[in-house]
């Protein structure tokens, strides 16, 4: 079994990715977490989000790892030149002398400066709203935009990263988020407490 991924991993990665020549943030439960300011859960994996455009900068960050990308739900290696495309938006770098692992989410974003879903790219935000700063000067996605992606599977750590956000949404991010995951999920549990 995985092992959960330590505050200290964590950390070594921000700085690492300091030096990424481009935007990057934090997502996924650790986004949360940091955004929060405390450690809620235990994480099984670290997710950073970048730019599509942006993808072949990230093996100058970790030139020591094997690149891997997920093609139906399997890993298989990312050969350097190889550039992703939509449907597929995730690649990982794996350490193989510890284990340690980082996966990416390659994102999409449209010429009037909005983050664009890649589940149903109707749905967008302005990037200001959609990347936000954690304490620490620590980019990550807004809770409200990772709860959206967090409603597909709505896992037991899903809901309670939901019910820790809730209380701290504005009406104006309760309306997206509500309007967002109808359009993707219309019978979705969460929309009757938004």
């Amino acid at each position: 079994m995985k092992q959960a991924v330590s505050h200290n991993e964590v950390l070594n990665v921000i700085a690492r990715m300091r030096a990424f020549p481009a935007q990057w943030w934090i997502a996924g439960g650790w986004a949360i977490d940091l955004y929060l300011g405390r450690i809620t859960r235990s994480h099984g994996d670290l997710e950073i989000g970048i730019w599509r455009d942006d993808q072949s900068k990230l093996r100058s960050i970790f030139p020591e790892r094997k690149w891997e990308k997920a093609v139906d739900h399997a890993w298989q290696p990312w050969p350097p030149h190889e550039r992703l495309e939509l449907p597929l938006f995730q690649l990982k770098a794996l350490d193989e002398s510890t284990e340690e692992e980082v996966e990416f989410f390659l994102n999409d974003r449209d010429d009037h400066g909005n983050f664009l879903c890649r589940r149903d790219n109707r749905i967008g935000a302005p990037i200001r709203e959609a990347i936000v700063t954690a304490p620490g000067d620590i980019p990550v996605i807004a809770p409200v935009m990772q709860l959206l992606y967090k409603a597909k599977y709505v896992r037991e750590k899903d809901q309670r990263d939901f019910d820790l956000i809730l209380p701290l949404l504005t009406s104006d991010q309760r309306r997206w988020l509500h309007s967002s995951i109808e359009m993707i999920h219309p019978n979705h549990a969460w929309l009757a407490r938004l």
